[in-house]
């Protein structure tokens, strides 16, 4: 018979296959036994795992946990989205907040002044070119640090 009932067993050698309805069919036959057995099947590859990863209310084996963005393997911490799985440099290259001065992904630390985010090395003074480290201001959609703001407001550059 070319296809078998939905919901019958049938055997193969000295192996035991459940045939799922078509709603739940696999590619390749799903052992019974593991079925029954309530053995894990990687959520990638639909294999039995051994070893397993939990993540996003699903398990896969360790080399089957990739970024769905790049294919990397995912060894450490990752952001979950929409559920699908990413690795934290490509979920903020994809999702994240870009410096303002080099356009660059964010990750990590990062300093926010209004609507503009900055990696902690990248926010300089517009007039002196000094890492800020303390207090600064923005004049004309610019960060000064507070001696360069009050000379440039000195020198006649307007209202802030």
């Amino acid at each position: 018979k070319p296809y078998a009932k939905a919901g019958r067993t049938d055997t193969l050698a000295n192996f035991i296959f459940i045939i799922l309805p078509e709603r739940t069919r696999r590619t390749e036959p799903l052992c019974f036994l593991q079925h029954m057995s309530n053995q894990s099947l990687c959520a990638r590859c639909n294999l039995s795992m051994e070893i397993m990863v939990s993540a996003m209310g699903q398990t896969f084996h360790p080399d089957c946990f990739i970024c769905d963005f790049c294919n990397k393997k995912i060894t450490s911490s990752f952001k979950g989205k929409y559920g699908r799985a990413f690795c934290i440099a490509c979920e903020s290259r994809l999702f994240g907040n870009y410096c303002e001065s080099c356009k660059q992904p964010i990750v990590g630390q990062m300093i926010v002044a209004g609507d503009k985010y900055y990696h902690p090395s990248h926010l300089v003074c517009t007039q002196c070119h000094a890492f800020i480290q303390k207090s600064f201001q923005f004049f004309n959609g610019k960060p000064y640090c507070d001696d360069c703001l009050a000379a440039v407001q000195r020198a006649g550059g307007g209202n802030s």
